[in-house]
């Protein structure tokens, strides 16, 4: 038996009464189920007005899903190799690590990273993406 898809998940959710969908005129688009998102860094793409941005999400010991761009702020590097120390994300290559906040928690004064609100709604994550950034 295959596991379902985000779209047959949605679809199934958007069915029952209990489910509500954020407005479509927020920005707000699905980014995961919930069930996939782990202490480990999950890099997911999102597509909004034919431009593809690359998130990475994980959640913290407590159990609460970040979602920051994959850019890192020093050097606009890919954060998709980073590990999660903490609740951290630390850049591959610098060695950087941010914060659920997007704060830079090892080096001061460094730049933040860009943090993007999300929520986690009937077992999937939505993301608000064209919206301001946390």
């Amino acid at each position: 038996m295959t596991r379902p898809g985000l779209r047959q998940v949605l679809a199934g959710l958007q069915r029952t009464s209990k489910f509500r969908r954020p407005a479509p005129t927020s920005g707000w688009q699905p980014l995961a189920r919930s069930a996939e998102v782990g202490r480990r860094p999950l890099v997911c793409q999102t597509d909004r007005d034919g431009l593809t941005r690359t998130i990475l999400v994980w959640r913290t010991r407590r159990g609460r899903p970040v979602a920051m761009d994959a850019r890192c702020p020093h050097r606009l590097l890919p954060m998709t190799g980073g590990r999660v120390v903490g609740d951290a994300i630390e850049c591959p290559f610098h060695h950087r690590r941010f914060g659920p906040s997007g704060r830079c928690v090892n080096v001061r004064g460094a730049r933040p990273a860009v943090v993007l609100e999300v929520r986690e709604v009937a077992g999937v994550l939505w993301i608000e993406v064209g919206g301001p950034e946390v």
